[in-house]
């Protein structure tokens, strides 16, 4: 008789991957992740750079974060960018509550018309910190 385990993404044997890793721009198509923070951090990526309504199956999947990118940005509207925080870190506490958002910072070149994103972060049960750069 099947009975369901309580699956932990703690990785414990580091020959087994546990997730993929972005981008799929290296020889193989996908490069597999070994580590939680590694997969949680692809993961995290994969949500901020996915619109409601892409991901198969699951309509409500993304955060709509490319949408903003068609508001106007420039030194008087510095309230969008303060709506754009507010947005990721309400999606990482909704979506990814084993993530804590350390430092949030979101900065628009106006000669250049780009987006940068910096979310540094911890993972809660293990302590690992990392940094996700986006640039859009």
């Amino acid at each position: 008789m099947y009975s369901p385990k309580n699956i932990s993404p703690v990785n414990i044997e580091p020959t087994v991957s546990i997730g993929i890793s972005l981008p799929f721009n290296k020889r193989v198509i996908f490069t597999p992740t070994f580590f939680t923070k590694d997969s949680i951090k692809a993961n995290i990526i994969n949500y901020l750079l996915t619109n409601p309504g892409e991901r198969y199956l699951n309509n409500g999947f993304g955060s709509g974060l490319r949408q903003l990118l068609f508001e106007s940005i420039n030194s008087e509207t510095e309230g969008l960018l303060d709506n754009v925080k507010e947005k990721i870190r309400g999606d990482i506490n909704k979506y990814f509550p084993n993530v804590v958002v350390d430092k949030l910072e979101c900065n628009f070149n106006s000669e250049t018309h780009k987006l940068f994103i910096q979310i540094y972060f911890r993972v809660t049960k293990q302590g690992e910190r990392d940094r996700i750069l986006l640039t859009l």
